[in-house]
């Protein structure tokens, strides 16, 4: 057909005589074509077989574009002069259609991609927090425990858990803050805490910031300015130099004898829920699983181990650590595993897991831990332990 062409011709298409027949002739407009060309249209089979005989040369000569260009015969020798053009006709069409595609598609996929970008990050943002429900760790380990450079033998108390993304890991103590930065593995010491807090407690992260419930007050330290406040100083119970930690919520956790205090930094509410265990509870060791939206708590000097169910309000008793207590080192991973080592001394580490109610042996610990140390799972997957001073700390991966 006429609009395949891709060349414009001078001169009118002529129609060659054919006897007993009638030729439609129709004018081309253009340049560059050199002699001028009709298009024949028959009326008749027998014009039809004559064209077609005609047209066997250029046929012959090129595949492509054929049925157009055994239609095109130059006036003076009835020898295809459209075939150049109807061959490269088809090719430009083609290179066209390619290239057509080859951008429709590429700017498809662009497009999908940078709104697939653009939902995702609405979605992560407008949904809830990260902690929520995910399952990070098998409870599978490394095998080596690496040690790490040694920090000031005054900062110990890591904060139990580290979510993914912060720079720092923050350790506190009686009056004592510091903070160990990843990147450089370097200890810094920052302003004193206004209040003293447990010897063998933790901080814990939460929009930002970093708190800890000492008995009947709760901290807060930002960073950002290196500063303390104090947003409540009125948490119910006793204090028993329990751990902090954070929940999915982002809300504080702390136990003051026989009971549990629960403070909402976004709401500034603070409320407390009872949760008295017959065992000895001082010294608290608390974790948090995600999955279970529970706290997992013992008191240092026993081996027993607690769940208490945030969303029942009920307290279950689990199986006890094989040792003869607890110990100060312990922390979770949220992810369905519990880190733990038992009595005053020794190499020991467990792991608990709480789909099964067991408890198993995770590779021993290059020094004597002691009992008076703490541990941290950081979200990138990492387990650090020190024994009651950075001045020694090991950590081993968790797969």
């Amino acid at each position: 057909m006429l609009g395949s062409f891709s060349r414009r011709c001078t001169g009118a298409l002529v129609a060659p005589a054919v006897a007993g027949g009638l030729a439609l002739v129709l004018a081309l407009g253009g340049a560059g074509c050199g002699s001028a060309s009709t298009r024949r249209v028959s009326r008749d089979a027998g014009e039809r077989d004559a064209a077609t005989s005609g047209d066997a040369g250029s046929r012959d000569a090129g595949p492509a574009g054929t049925d157009a260009g055994s239609m095109l015969v130059d006036a003076s020798t009835g020898m295809d002069a459209g075939t150049p053009g109807t061959d490269a006709g088809p090719r430009v069409d083609a290179g066209r259609d390619a290239g057509y595609d080859a951008g429709r598609d590429a700017g498809y996929d662009a497009g999908r991609d940078a709104g697939y970008d653009a939902g995702y990050d609405a979605g992560r943002d407008a949904g809830p927090p990260r902690d929520a429900g995910t399952v990070r760790f098998t409870g599978a380990t490394g095998t080596t425990w690496e040690s790490l450079p040694p920090g000031p033998g005054s900062a110990h108390g890591l904060a139990a858990w580290v979510p993914l993304g912060e720079p720092f890991m923050y350790a506190a103590n009686q009056t004592d803050l510091s903070r160990y930065d990843f990147a450089t593995r370097v200890w810094t010491a920052r302003a004193p805490v206004p209040v003293s807090v447990p010897y063998w407690g933790s901080p814990a992260y939460s929009a930002g910031l970093i708190w800890e419930i000492a008995g009947a007050s709760v901290l807060r330290h930002d960073p950002a300015t290196n500063t303390w406040t104090t947003p409540r100083s009125d948490a119910a119970g006793v204090d028993s130099d329990s751990m902090t930690v954070t929940d999915r919520d982002g809300h504080l956790w702390g136990y003051n004898s026989t009971l549990f205090v629960e403070y909402d930094p976004v709401s500034g509410t603070l409320s407390s829920h009872a949760a008295a265990i017959a065992t000895d509870d001082y010294e608290t060791r608390v974790a948090y699983d995600t999955a279970t939206h529970s706290l997992y708590f013992g008191g240092f000097g026993a081996p027993n181990l607690y769940r208490y169910d945030i969303a029942l309000g009920i307290v279950t008793a689990l199986a006890s650590i094989p040792e003869t207590s607890l110990n100060d080192i312990f922390c979770s991973d949220h992810s369905g595993h519990i880190y733990a080592a038992g009595d005053s001394s020794g190499v020991t580490l467990w792991q608990y897991t709480i789909a099964t109610n067991t408890w198993a042996r995770i590779p021993d610990w290059p020094v004597d831990h002691g009992n008076n140390g703490s541990c941290a799972v950081t979200e990138d997957g990492w387990l650090y332990v020190e024994p009651g001073g950075v001045s020694t700390m090991y950590r081993l991966q968790l797969l």
